[in-house]
């Protein structure tokens, strides 16, 4: 933190270095830039939502058959969500790798698409197992489940 304004400076620069890197390599390879970067994104964002989906399932394990409202909302209606989102995934991921359908060229006999979105999820893995070697009580945690009076009707 600065210590006159209380603004992040460290990590402003530093993520700002980053963004002026990844648009210079980026740009040596593609012509769209934004474009490839967009459809990488959503690659990421499926995939995290449709885990989101699954988890908002398990988390409310214990209380999808008290009633039928729960067992729609909170296990039928996210993992369905989850299911759609995954197979958007693999259907973007097959679409994008073909060189027809984008205008970028083949990287690693992949679209650019592909390639920087497989960069973002597998270095998003190594920064996942970098943190449980650095703080292995937060992976040790007991799994969770919903406290009921969560939801509890309140009309």
């Amino acid at each position: 933190m600065h210590p006159r304004f209380q603004t992040p400076d460290v990590s402003t620069l530093a993520m700002g270095a980053a963004s002026v890197a990844w648009f210079i390599i980026v740009t040596l390879i593609s012509s769209d830039v934004l474009g490839d970067s967009i459809t990488a994104l959503g690659f990421m964002i499926a995939l995290y939502y449709g885990l989101t989906g699954f988890a908002c399932t398990i988390y409310y394990r214990r209380e999808l058959l008290a009633s039928p409202r729960n067992l729609v909302f909170l296990g039928i209606a996210p993992a369905l969500g989850g299911v759609i989102l995954f197979a958007i995934f693999v259907k973007a991921m097959i679409f994008y790798g073909h060189q027809a359908h984008n205008d970028s060229p083949d990287a690693f006999g992949l679209g650019l698409p592909d390639v920087i979105g497989i960069i973002g999820i597998v270095g998003g893995a190594v920064l996942m197992v970098f943190t449980q070697v650095k703080m292995p009580a937060f992976f040790r945690r007991k799994l969770d489940v919903a406290d009921p009076a969560l939801l509890a009707d309140p009309g």
